[in-house]
């Protein structure tokens, strides 16, 4: 199973957007810029999140991206399923061109295999993903603070 690189640029996107708390949105360029990424591709796979529940947008001059819900209510897999569907640990539905179809020894262990990664992703929250890094960006913010204001570490 490998997610897609949108399913990576929506879970980046998603850490950037719960290290900035507050009401405020988050505009694209800024997102974009942050992560280096096209614009037009991560626009597209933000507003998949926006029609699944997870990302308010607005438009206009302060206009952005902002979680909808706190990052401890939004999991890890709620945001790949938004944007790849469900997740999925092999791709056989009984095919029977395949030499093994009925009597397929795999399908038992691939079955734990998709169960085992479907129940990390649900039950990792956006705020345990998001926790290092917002704790980092806070840190370096205050240490540039810090040094504009003439005082030391």
């Amino acid at each position: 199973m490998i997610l897609s690189r949108s399913a990576d640029y929506g879970m980046r996107a998603m850490v950037y957007l719960a290290s900035h708390d507050g009401p405020d949105y988050v505009p694209l360029h800024d997102i974009t810029g942050a992560m280096r990424t096209p614009p037009f591709l991560l626009a597209h796979i933000l507003q998949r999140l926006v029609k699944g529940g997870l990302v308010a947008s607005m438009k206009g001059h302060h206009g952005g991206f902002r979680l909808q819900r706190t990052p401890r209510e939004i999991t890890a897999g709620q945001i790949v399923e938004l944007i790849d569907g469900p997740v999925r640990a092999f791709d056989c539905s009984g095919n029977v061109d395949c030499g093994l179809a009925g009597d397929c020894s795999l399908l038992e262990l691939f079955g734990r295999v998709e169960t085992a990664v479907q129940q990390t992703l649900h039950s990792t929250s956006l705020d345990e993903i998001a926790r290092p890094y917002t704790v980092q960006a806070r840190e370096a913010a205050n240490v540039q603070f810090r040094s504009r204001a003439g005082g030391g570490m």
